[in-house]
C-alpha cells in the first residue's frame, strides 16, 4: 500500500502543473513569497479493517494568493476551483498513490495568511482511500 505521503506528494504534483501556479512543495514551508502557491497536509483519518488493511484520509490542499488588490486578487484565485478539482477528479488514483478517491472534494473559500503574509485562497478538502490486501 502506497503512503499518507505519496498521495500527498501526487496531491502537490498536480497542484503544480496547473496554470498559473507558482509553487507546490512538498512540505509546507515556513516562508514562501511565490503566489499563488498550494500545499498540502493531512487533515484526519481511520485505518482498519478485519481481512485487509485500508485508511481512509481527507487531505487538506491549501491555494494561496497574496492579498493585496482584491478585485485582481479574486480574478487571480477563481479558475482554481474548476482547474484543481477537474485535475484531482482526472487522477482518482492520484498516480497510482491511492485505492481511489473516498467521496467528493468539498472547499471552502477563506481569508488566510501564511508566515504573516495575508492572503486569501481556497481550501480543498480531498477524500482518499488506500486498500492493501
Amino acid at each position: 500500500m502506497s503512503t499518507l505521503q505519496q498521495a500527498i506528494a501526487a496531491i502537490q504534483t498536480i497542484a503544480a502543473g496547473l496554470s498559473g501556479m507558482r509553487a507546490a512543495p512538498a512540505y509546507p514551508p515556513d516562508s514562501i513569497n511565490q503566489f499563488p502557491f498550494a500545499v498540502s497536509y493531512p487533515a484526519h483519518g481511520s485505518v482498519g479493517g478485519t481481512d485487509f488493511h485500508q485508511a481512509r484520509y481527507t487531505i487538506v490542499t491549501e491555494i494561496h494568493v497574496s492579498r493585496r488588490d482584491l478585485p485582481r486578487d479574486m480574478a487571480t484565485l477563481m479558475p482554481y476551483v474548476e482547474l484543481f478539482t477537474q485535475a484531482v477528479l482526472a487522477s482518482p488514483t492520484l498516480g497510482l498513490s491511492a485505492t481511489a478517491l473516498a467521496g467528493t472534494i468539498e472547499f471552502d473559500f477563506a481569508v488566510m495568511e501564511w508566515a504573516g503574509v495575508p492572503t486569501i485562497g481556497f481550501v480543498f478538502k480531498t477524500p482518499v482511500k488506500q486498500v492493501a490486501s
